[in-house]
């Protein structure tokens, strides 16, 4: 499991995420069209920024593993 998958604040985007994405059906049987297409960029928004954030981390852990190759015996990463 990595970080964000075992943070709590992700659980809680990712259950709000769920909910929203229920009241964009919702919208969308309702005939509420607008509501439901601000709704979907919403989704649209979470879901990049969520990669983007796994993505950014990925690259972080990455440059660690570098430095340590480099600088094996430093002990203040």
């Amino acid at each position: 499991m990595n970080i964000m998958e075992g943070s709590d604040k992700w659980q809680v985007v990712q259950e709000k995420l769920e909910e929203l994405r229920r009241l964009v059906e919702e919208n969308w049987d309702k005939g509420e069209w607008q509501l439901a297409v601000l709704g979907e960029s919403t989704i649209r928004v979470v879901e990049q920024s969520k990669a983007s954030a796994k993505e950014m981390r990925q690259r972080a852990n990455d440059y660690i593993q570098t430095v340590k190759t480099i600088w094996p015996n430093r002990q203040d990463y």
